[in-house]
């Protein structure tokens, strides 16, 4: 069966059941997109007889990745877009994210380039993306391809834009990036063409319940660890006077009190350029 679109979910440390999105999925038809479920470990994960009877009911096709080696999420984005080049739309979600029946109709519906629902947060029902000069967009359905971002879970993508990016030798996730910053490289490459004069479509005509970590605790070490190698590698790979004064801002900060831990790591991070993960891989 012939699949125009292809949902792609990765999951971490979690079984099928348990995934937010994978049960709220299951409560829409589409039959017309090939459901890929992404394993990225640490332990193989199989889909029960109940889950995958379901997933055949309302999906065309079904695909349960184990890839327990943990690849980044720039690889793993890039790689199912370049495996389906019939797809006509991609669209990613994390494992925490409540589908609804707006984003349903933004899929099949939708004709901008790039879909940026508008994420709420589970925790305090706030609005937090997509954000445009530096603003969250709340109420506006179009969005400015010179100055958007918002988060990758959620987002709808045509198969025009990855064209675009390809004419420019552009793939549309930067493999520099693991976790944190693979989101914000997206558009800061959208902006980069915009700036070309390549005409590229954003819009934001549906919403979704998230589970953001910016608004849930305190942030743990792992966290603050993958903040400082995004903030390196953003001011290595997309250089800027305010990016080089964040930067600088943060390494005198941390000297000033004393936590050479972390002036270690951000200066190390900046000269590697890329994540320890994808070191051994061909960037673009």
């Amino acid at each position: 069966m012939h699949c125009n679109y292809v949902v792609v979910v990765v999951l971490y440390n979690k079984q099928v059941a348990a995934s937010t999105t994978l049960s709220t999925l299951a409560d829409y038809d589409f039959k017309t997109a090939k459901l890929i479920i992404h394993n990225n470990g640490p332990q193989s994960i199989e889909l029960d007889a109940t889950s995958e009877n379901v997933f055949q009911q309302n999906f065309g096709k079904i695909e349960l990745n184990n890839c327990l080696d943990n690849p980044s999420l720039s690889v793993i984005y890039n790689r199912y877009i370049q495996s389906h080049p019939e797809a006509e739309k991609f669209v990613l979600l994390d494992d925490d994210t409540t589908i609804n029946e707006t984003f349903q109709q933004a899929l099949l519906k939708g004709n901008a380039d790039v879909e940026c629902p508008k994420i709420i947060s589970v925790f305090d029902k706030e609005t937090y993306y997509p954000m445009s000069h530096n603003a969250v967009v709340a109420d506006a359905e179009v969005l400015d391809p010179f100055s958007a971002v918002s988060i990758g879970s959620g987002l709808i993508i045509r198969r025009s834009l990855v064209d675009k990016f390809r004419q420019h030798g552009l793939s549309l996730f930067d493999e520099h990036y693991a976790l944190y910053g693979v989101d914000t490289s997206f558009f800061r490459r959208i902006h980069l063409l915009a700036h070309k004069g390549v005409a590229i479509t954003l819009s934001t005509t549906c919403h979704l319940m998230h589970s953001l970590s910016r608004t849930e605790g305190a942030m743990n070490d792992f966290r603050k660890k993958e903040r400082i190698w995004d903030l390196a590698i953003s001011t290595r790979q997309y250089p800027s006077v305010r990016g080089y004064y964040v930067f600088l801002k943060r390494v005198f900060s941390d000297l000033c009190a004393f936590n050479f831990k972390d002036t270690f790591l951000l200066i190390s991070a900046f000269i590697a350029g890329r994540h320890p993960k994808c070191r051994t891989l061909k960037n673009q």
